[in-house]
């Protein structure tokens, strides 16, 4: 949301917790950050952010309620290889620290090495697991 700050639009997403304090929603949100490395970016609007620092935005937001299962939909495209293979690295550690399931499409080749387990889908059919 244009009018919430970084670490703003992860707490927003943990609001339905009712067991977390407003002190450990911001503190939960800052460390996604810093985890994300954004650390700095943490009192940035959406419009003082990249394209790819609010992607790592919204990944820390869709993780700050450890789910069950995580659906990242072209989590790289707006990332250089360097980026898009640190955050696949770190939101791969984050889902197994927290038991989390996660479920990744993408077109991006440089990060598929990354993938435990690859299905690839052509005209809507899986051709090869």
């Amino acid at each position: 949301m244009e009018f919430l700050t970084a670490s703003q639009n992860i707490q927003i997403a943990m609001e339905s917790r009712i067991s977390m304090s407003f002190k450990q929603r911001a503190r939960r949100s800052a460390e996604l950050l810093d985890m994300l490395g954004l650390g700095s970016k943490v009192n940035a609007y959406p419009s003082m952010l990249s394209g790819g620092q609010k992607q790592r935005v919204a990944c820390a937001r869709a993780i700050a309620c450890d789910p069950l299962l995580l659906l990242a939909d072209e989590p790289t495209a707006s990332l250089d290889r360097a980026t898009g293979q640190e955050l696949i690295l770190t939101l791969k550690q984050i889902a197994h620290e927290r038991n989390i399931a996660m479920l990744m499409a993408t077109h991006d080749p440089r990060v598929m090495d990354l993938a435990d387990r690859l299905v690839h889908i052509d005209d809507g059919r899986i051709i090869e697991r």
